[in-house]
């Protein structure tokens, strides 16, 4: 499934978010290299949620978003995790926002503690604008070179802000 994000202007509303869903038939270059990166994604997800609660359960200290993303820089120069380096950097840093927002939301009391994303579990990964490349009717996310041929009709009448692969 592709979730296509765009912000679109009204003249009263001001901002408003709309988002579309497509469903695609990857080719198996890219639908391995989909996976690829998910795997990647829940991996720095779950990393930088180890570090967040152990910071939080030993010293009640918060980690911003700043220090888990150089978190991921040294994970991608690490010679262990160097396939990181392998994925565009935009859907790694999509997981660390999101994880940002999953704590800010249970310290304001509106969710239960976060957990950890499981293989099992709903696979995405997120890319913000650079990530991808649009083109008419054509969708090419970072790292792949081909487009994605993506069923339906489109509806997307502005530039989209961000793109959804799950």
């Amino acid at each position: 499934m592709l979730c296509i994000h765009y912000d679109e202007c009204g003249i009263m509303q001001g901002m408003e978010r709309k988002a579309y869903q497509y469903r695609f038939h990857p080719t198996d270059d890219q639908a391995c290299e989909r996976g690829w990166t998910v795997g990647c994604v829940r991996y720095v997800y779950n990393g930088a949620f180890t570090l967040r609660t152990q910071a939080w359960v030993e010293h009640h200290e918060r980690i911003d978003w700043a220090e888990t993303d150089r978190l991921l820089v040294g994970m991608k120069r690490d010679a262990e995790k160097s396939w990181l380096a392998g994925v565009s950097c935009v859907p790694l840093q999509s997981a660390l926002r999101h994880l940002r927002a999953t704590f800010v939301n249970f310290f304001a009391g509106r969710t239960q503690y976060p957990h950890f994303h499981r293989k099992h579990d709903r696979q995405s990964a997120t890319y913000r604008i650079g990530g991808f490349r649009w083109k008419g009717s054509d969708l090419t996310l970072a790292q792949m070179n081909t487009p994605f041929d993506i069923r339906g009709r489109w509806r997307v009448g502005a530039e989209p802000t961000s793109v959804t692969v799950s």
